[in-house]
């Protein structure tokens, strides 16, 4: 028996199906939805505003890793430290046994994570934290398109480059030029000091210097100048991406959700001008890992909400009538059963629509792919990048019947249902999907699209778009927006069955950076601004699309549950230095900032 994709290969031919058989659609959503580390996205994102171009392969494993028949072995924690050590002018005292094992105690604890998070200095290690622009130089993941184009995109988004398709001129006034000197940007200034540029800035893979001659070592702690001299001892930067099905020219398209898209560009740009310089460093990085969960996670599911409009109306909503997902927000972080409980329905409430994600998806991808073929329509379809709007809201005027060329083309898809119908009879494979492509209803586009998902594995069909939720919102870390637990559930029949409940939360250092964020004006200067609770409460509900004392659209909630919801949160508010009250008034319980910002 043929497998599924030659199945559909005979159908639409190998070339389409290697076109359409994948898990995004970059012109409406400019990342891969697949699982990644958000916590790596900050060093990609060093490397392609220094040097312009993504991130190839460096000399981390050669370097640290032992030289095998088949390559290198996956650097360790040890293997690191006992290389480090070899250098004299690098660290002195620790060529003990001891003193080897605290070094790499030190580079576990403050610049590298275990695979796995594995504790242990025998493990491999994958990650490397972004505490300092060399971090840069050490090729964590192995593999940028790990991290699924989510760097590409902040780049993108943070460099406000013009309409082109990749990231070429150097020509950029923004406060996040890329190819420029440390100072030029502002990201790079905060997390570099010490570097220079000693050579050809764009070519030079050597020219970054971290400036031992100028007594530097003695300004920055000690974590980053661990990390520094692990960076060294690989001499250079890595290439520019190149090979493999690798490009090395950043992207530059944007999403469709323009709203979020815009909302978060703000609230980066406002947080890192008013605070980058005055933060302590550790904090500010949390803080701003927080910031890109919360924004990158807007940017996805605004995304999802609005496809879903277009496929019931063939058009995207406009700007002002873009709007985020809705939650219910457990404020007590899982403490409290009955607002756990009641944030996880919220979530599930989303999810039983999310597996339509991959359909809408499928569906622009079969769409597209007849557009760009149609004799009538190829040599006048409207521009794709950097903003795909109208574009896809040409594909819904084909998709509504509302174009010249409907007919014709869902003619040909109507074809194509009835022949992958037979291809599924003739192997004897998947009954029920043949059954689907033969009904009358929906429309050929829909049927097909949903067949072929229905072909594919399941983690291009599910697994994947949960992995890239999870990721994005960076469930159960102490910085992210959700939290998971193992649970059981009853389902349709009655039995329980092993599954996840998520939740939306706001953990201490997302109120950190939202209140920070929020006490500062988005003009210039970025001065400070007042801040009442009832006014945070509602910029979290409209901005956000998070709900605190009311229920979101799609729920009944109890108002003796959002009470207590509002008065957990005044709490920890309180808890935390974020807020003080002159009085039991709710317009005078003012929220402030715990540290100072530009101005101040």
């Amino acid at each position: 028996m043929d497998t599924p994709k030659q199945i559909v290969e005979h159908v639409l031919t190998p070339a389409t199906t290697k076109k359409i058989w994948v898990t995004g659609y970059f012109n409406a959503l400019p990342l891969t939805p697949q699982g990644f580390d958000m916590g790596a996205v900050l060093t990609a994102v060093f490397y392609m505003f220094r040097w312009g171009k993504r991130r190839g392969a460096g000399k981390f494993a050669s370097t640290f890793g032992k030289k095998e028949s088949t390559g290198y072995s996956k650097p360790t924690i040890e293997s690191v430290a006992s290389k480090v050590i070899s250098e004299e002018s690098f660290f002195s005292g620790f060529n003990s046994n001891v003193g080897q094992a605290i070094l790499g105690d030190l580079l576990l604890t403050f610049c590298f994570e275990n695979k796995k998070k594995l504790r242990g200095r025998h493990q491999q290690i994958q990650r490397v934290f972004p505490i300092h622009y060399l971090a840069s130089w050490i090729d964590l993941p192995e593999h940028v398109g790990h991290l699924r184009y989510v760097p590409e995109l902040l780049v993108s988004i943070l460099s406000g480059v013009p309409n082109a398709s990749r990231i070429t001129d150097e020509k950029n006034k923004s406060l996040f030029p890329f190819a420029k000197s440390f100072e030029e940007n502002l990201l790079l200034d905060l997390f570099s000091p010490g570097m220079k540029i000693r050579g050809e800035h764009r070519s030079n893979m050597t020219s970054d210097v971290f400036g031992d001659m100028d007594d530097t070592a003695s300004n920055v702690g000690l974590d980053q100048l661990a990390l520094i001299r692990v960076a060294q001892k690989c001499k250079e930067s890595p290439s520019k991406a190149r090979g493999g099905g690798e490009f090395e020219d950043i992207p530059t398209q944007q999403p469709l959700a323009a709203k979020a898209t815009k909302d978060f560009k703000e609230d980066i740009n406002v947080f890192i001008q008013a605070y980058g310089s005055h933060v302590p460093r550790k904090a500010f990085s949390i803080m701003l890992e927080s910031c890109l969960s919360l924004g990158f996670t807007g940017i996805y599911l605004a995304t999802f909400k609005m496809l879903l409009s277009w496929e019931k109306t063939g058009e995207l909503p406009p700007l002002k009538s873009q709007e985020p997902w809705s939650f219910f927000v457990d404020c007590s972080v899982g403490m409290d059963q009955k607002l756990r409980d009641v944030a996880e329905d919220s979530v599930q409430n989303m999810l039983k629509i999310h597996d339509r994600f991959p359909i809408i998806l499928m569906l622009l991808r079969i769409l597209a792919e007849k557009a760009h073929y149609d004799r009538r329509l190829k040599y006048s379809l409207p521009a794709e990048s950097p903003d795909g709007t109208q574009f896809i809201n040409l594909l819904g005027k084909i998709l509504t019947d509302n174009h010249p060329c409907s007919e014709k083309i869902k003619d040909d898809l109507e074809e194509k249902c009835s022949r992958l119908a037979d291809e599924l009879d003739e192997n004897d494979y998947r009954n029920d999907v043949a059954q689907l492509l033969r009904s009358r209803q929906p429309d050929s586009a829909i049927r097909l699209a949903d067949g072929l998902v229905n072909l594919v594995t399941e983690d291009m069909r599910k697994k994947h778009f949960m992995k890239a939720f999870d990721s994005l919102t960076m469930f159960n870390s102490p910085h992210g927006l959700s939290r998971k637990r193992p649970t059981r559930r009853k389902n349709r029949e009655g039995a329980k069955t092993k599954g996840d409940a998520r939740s939306i939360v706001l953990t201490n250092s997302m109120l950190d950076f939202l209140v920070h964020r929020h006490c500062r004006k988005a003009a210039r200067g970025k001065g400070d601004t007042p801040l009442s609770l009832p006014e945070f409460i509602n910029i979290l509900r409209n901005r956000y699309g998070l709900y605190i004392n009311d229920s979101p659209p799609d729920m009944s909630i109890a108002s003796e549950l959002l009470d207590r919801n509002k008065h957990i949160l005044e709490k920890r508010l309180r808890d935390l230095g974020l807020m003080m009250g002159v009085n039991d008034a709710e317009s005078m319980k003012r929220l402030k900032q715990r540290y100072r910002a530009v101005g101040d």
